[in-house]
Parts: structure tokens; sequence; C-alpha cells
């Protein structure tokens, strides 16, 4: 579980992607960049994402860590939020629907931004309105069943 206050979650679409010593840097607008280094576990798949989102101009949902590595970065998906509501099995989370993305998704109360992203989703649905996001590359499995924790929201 990530829980440390110095990494960054975003939504941008990549901007270049080039060879460094560690593996891949990945560049972001403004000059925001990342470092994917190959010993990473998903090194190849969070490669795919970031050509396909530089290729086709997609944002993609990331996290950084303090020293500027890329910790996980996953596909976004654009909609408007259906409903957002406790959740009666898990007070440690939030049930979140959206009209145009099928699987329900969750957002656990120990997210890092968590107060943000919560307000962001409730604003959205209060006034029909889409939000771009994504979930972690992996559902979470838990005891009973497997759940898209989500990596972060943003207001379109």
């Amino acid at each position: 579980m990530i829980q440390t206050t110095h990494q960054t979650y975003d939504i941008q679409p990549v901007r270049a992607v080039l060879p460094c010593d560690r593996g891949t840097q990945v560049v972001f607008p403004a000059g925001l960049t990342a470092c994917l280094r190959k010993e990473h576990p998903e090194y190849e798949r969070i490669l795919h994402h970031a050509r396909s989102s530089l290729q086709y101009g997609h944002p993609i949902g990331f996290i950084l860590n303090e020293a500027g590595e890329l910790v996980e970065l996953n596909d976004t998906h654009q909609s408007t939020v259906r409903q957002v509501q406790p959740d009666e099995d898990d007070p440690g989370r939030l049930m979140v629907e959206f009209w145009a993305y099928s699987p329900i998704c969750y957002l656990a109360k120990d997210h890092p931004e968590y107060e943000r992203i919560k307000n962001t989703l409730e604003h959205a649905a209060a006034m029909d309105e889409q939000v771009i996001f994504a979930n972690y590359l992996h559902m979470v499995e838990g005891e009973t069943e497997t759940w898209w924790k989500l990596l972060d929201v943003r207001p379109i």
C-alpha cells in the first residue's frame, strides 16, 4: 500500500518516451519527467501504456515517488459519475459508479488525496459532469472479492 505524502498523483498525456541509464524516461507536459526503471515488475506493461499515450495523445494516470520514479501508470477512462456512496461492506472505502464504465470502482479512504478526489466525484455526480479517472494496474484481491481501486480522478 502506498502511504508516503511525497508521491505525485496526476493524470496527463505523455509528451516523450526517451531512453535513459536506468530504464526509460517518461516526459509529461510542463517539463515533469519520470524514470521507469528496468527493474520495475510491470516495466513492459507500463512502457506500453506510456507509448500508447504518446502515440494517441490520451492522458494516463500515474504515481511518481519522491525520487521521480514511476510507481504506477495506467490508462484512463472518461465518464459521468452516476453515484458516490459509502460502501456498506467496507467502511474504509467509497463505492463509485460511472455511467460509461461498467465495473464499480472504489476510493480507499487511506488514499493520500482522498478529500480532493471525493469532492471531485461528488461535485461531478451532483452537476452531471464528466471526469477522467484511472484505476491501479491490478485489481485489489480481498478475501471475498476483487475490486478496482481508483488511482486518481480529475474534472474534465
